[in-house]
């Protein structure tokens, strides 16, 4: 409405200026109808021509239509502000009118923006409440991610530290698996050892067996007589 209004002001000014710069050319005994005519106040509206036969024509700009013809620009340039006149007061009363018809609805408008306008604030409070606890989440997100992430890393270290003492472990269990291979073969080759020495053993004493049964008492007395023997020398 306020931009409604400067319209009309500027137009009501313009006109003003026109019909003065009119009465004070009559008022200094005459007007320059050539001027008058190109003015901005008709131009804008009204485009005057003059035709071969010395007649000249008003035609409005915008809806096209003739307003007058005549020989005298004097008259021509008259009718043409007259005409300017009788539109701008006919926009003007439209305007008024308009304005007038939308006052009520201004009034309407008013109310619910300022309605709209506490629930906006409302609005705008809770979600810089919300925006506020949001922020806080993320700063608190972002400490625990580097945290975590800390956390993590000392956990790859602690994986890699016991990646090396497992490989250290399986090499060691290798060694120790190699030695229990040789200790094996050890064994077994001292098993057979024993074993031969056992059938050593045995086969030793079936001999003797058999000579003290080819000797029998001679065997026997021999081996009193020895220790006999063994007395007297001493």
């Amino acid at each position: 409405m306020t931009q409604l209004a400067k319209v009309l002001v500027v137009f009501v000014a313009a006109a003003s200026l026109g019909f003065a710069a009119f009465a004070g050319a009559m008022s200094r005994g005459g007007v320059n109808w050539e001027r008058a005519g190109n003015s901005p106040a008709i131009a804008g509206r009204v485009s005057i021509s003059r035709g071969d036969t010395g007649t000249y024509t008003a035609t409005g700009r915008l809806s096209g239509q003739q307003i007058a013809s005549s020989v005298n620009l004097a008259e021509v340039v008259t009718k043409s502000q007259k005409q300017i006149l009788d539109d701008l007061k006919a926009e003007l009363t439209a305007l008024q009118t308009e304005v007038s018809n939308r006052t009520p609805q201004l009034a309407a408008i008013n109310t619910l923006t300022a309605a709209d306008l506490a629930g906006l604030q409302r609005h705008s409070t809770a979600w810089a409440g919300q925006l506020q606890a949001l922020s806080a989440e993320i700063v608190q997100l972002t400490d625990e991610v580097a945290t975590t992430g800390t956390k993590a890393q000392q956990l790859q270290d602690a994986v890699r530290e016991l990646r090396f003492e497992v490989m250290r472990l399986r090499n060691q269990l290798e060694l120790l698996r190699d030695d229990s291979y040789a200790a094996a073969a050890q064994r077994k080759a001292l098993e057979f050892e024993l074993l031969l020495l056992k059938e050593n053993r045995l086969r030793l004493e079936r001999r003797q067996n058999q000579l003290k049964a080819q000797l029998s008492g001679s065997y026997e007395a021999a081996e009193a007589a020895e220790p006999a023997a063994s007395t007297a020398a001493e």
